[in-house]
């Protein structure tokens, strides 16, 4: 078991070396890239404190305890900074949010400190009491990138009538495979405690060489979203002096909005977004964006995404299912993907597709 867990940890470093090299040559198309290396390195000492764990050799595993502490607190600060410019593209300045590193800065000062002035005995259980805060200050900002995830997914709603080829599947997983590390972490812990099977992290070192593919795959390969985002938030505030909506000029945008929409079909184009709409329609997007968010009460995701499902079920009225499959039905009216169709369709009609086309045909 060893023997494994040795080849495993050898492979993961290699690995994360290779990405990292990748990752300098794009730096300066996305020099968020530098946060991505960062985490990546990161992991070597979780790598190595699984491998140690097996070994059991309490020197070498005082000496990695530090990095694994240092490693687990930069997790969280790293991953929210690398969102944080995700979901603002505009934004080019690295490491702004410099407060979230003083619990790395503590930590650090408190184990170097304690490393030259305390026993041995003293210097473990201060490595053990870090250990245990690294691991409450991941969860804390793994709960905190959820929120902030969903509140800029709302934000791209404004913007994208498709989500799916926008990398949210890609920080989403990001965020719980660093739950699963720390769940993985916990219950090896345990079994170690109670029973003294100490083989479990094998389990570990195998999970983190999958997160790394996972990451070095979509880091590399991740799409950049619209600098236009950045000027919508000021758009979707509502205006508490004046009453837009009920202005004429308002009132004729919305119907060439729905003019348009019905005669050029614009939501079966497959990267149609809120720009293009604008131009369609030639006012300024932050124009349509009002009149949607507080004339309309929608989104752009939403609007694109209602005129699809009206779209799709008046094919299947018209009798075209007896020739053309539902999900070919589907992308004729926009979808791009199989998973968002149904899970929308699921959400406004309160059945599936195939549900609503049998009970149409009985």
């Amino acid at each position: 078991m060893e023997l494994i867990s040795s080849i495993l940890t050898v492979a993961g470093i290699s690995i994360t070396a290779f990405l990292i090299t990748l990752f300098l040559g794009n730096f300066l198309k996305n020099k968020s890239n530098i946060l991505l290396i960062i985490i990546l390195l990161a992991f070597v000492p979780l790598f190595l404190s699984y491998n140690l764990s097996l070994i059991n050799n309490e020197k070498w595993i005082l000496t990695i305890i530090p990095f694994t502490c240092f490693a687990l607190i930069l997790f969280g600060p790293l991953l929210y900074e690398y969102a944080f410019h995700f979901f603002n593209s505009g934004r080019q300045k690295l490491f702004e949010k410099r407060k979230k590193y003083i619990p790395f800065l503590v930590i650090l000062f408190l184990i170097i400190l304690s490393y030259f002035i305390l026993n041995e005995e003293a210097y473990a259980i201060i490595l053990i009491v870090s250990l245990g805060f690294s691991f409450i200050h991941l969860f804390y900002y793994l709960v905190v990138l959820i929120k902030y995830q969903l509140k800029s997914t709302k934000k791209l709603k404004q913007f994208y009538s498709n989500l799916a080829n926008k990398d949210l599947f890609w920080i989403n997983i990001l965020i719980i495979g660093l739950f699963v590390v720390l769940i993985l972490d916990s219950i090896s812990g345990l079994i170690t405690l109670t029973i003294g099977f100490k083989e479990v992290p094998v389990v570990n070192t195998l999970f983190l060489l999958v997160l790394i593919w996972f990451l070095g795959y979509y880091g590399l390969t991740q799409k950049r979203l619209s600098e236009d985002l950045d000027e919508l938030k000021t758009s979707i505030e509502p205006d508490a002096k004046i009453i837009l909506c009920q202005t004429e000029e308002y009132q004729e945008l919305k119907r060439q909005l729905i003019t348009i929409l019905n005669e050029k079909e614009l939501f079966k184009m497959e990267d149609i977004n809120l720009n293009i709409l604008s131009q369609h329609i030639n006012v300024s997007s932050k124009k349509v964006s009002y009149l949607l968010n507080q004339c309309m009460n929608t989104s752009f995701y939403d609007l694109m995404n209602m005129y699809r499902l009206e779209a799709f079920k008046t094919k299947v009225e018209k009798g075209e299912i007896k020739e053309k499959t539902i999900l070919a039905l589907a992308f004729e009216s926009g979808f791009n993907s199989k998973a968002s169709f149904n899970r929308i369709f699921k959400q406004k009609e309160g059945v599936s597709p195939n549900e609503y086309v049998k009970n149409l045909n009985k």
